[in-house]
């Protein structure tokens, strides 16, 4: 599956596209997809730079069935040793709105060197912190 994405040429101009062979991908093989992608980029099989996209699109996605897999994908992403990684998983993270990457974003904020990456993690972490927040009975 995620070789089928691997071979498209991805970029600012094509994002798009790419996301929606993703989005085709996931709605297609469901919770497979998003464990072999999650595997894929974990074991650094996948090259950072599409990686950064496919972890943008899944969580720029709405499908309530992957919602849990996916989540689960973009917070280990945040642990990787390839910058765009974890630009990507940032990014799909703040797409999500989730408060439950709370935890997670904190800890990447923590470990983080790169000091705009941090700082892109502290905004996302902000806004879910945010969503939380206006979730809590009045």
């Amino acid at each position: 599956m995620f070789d089928a994405l691997a071979g498209i040429g991805v970029d600012e101009e094509t994002e798009s596209e790419f996301a929606g062979r993703v989005t085709e991908v996931v709605l297609r093989h469901k919770a497979s997809a998003v464990c072999e992608i999650g595997y894929r980029i974990r074991t650094t099989e996948a090259d950072p730079e599409t990686a950064e996209y496919v972890l943008r699109a899944l969580g720029d996605m709405d499908h309530a069935e992957t919602h849990s897999p996916r989540l689960w994908v973009l917070k280990r992403a945040l642990q990787s040793p390839f910058s765009a990684v974890r630009d990507g998983a940032n990014i799909g993270l703040a797409f999500m709105d989730d408060p439950e990457a709370i935890p997670a974003l904190k800890q990447a904020i923590e470990e983080e060197r790169l000091p705009l990456l941090r700082k892109l993690l502290l905004k996302t972490l902000h806004q879910l912190e945010n969503t939380a927040n206006a979730q809590l009975p009045a």
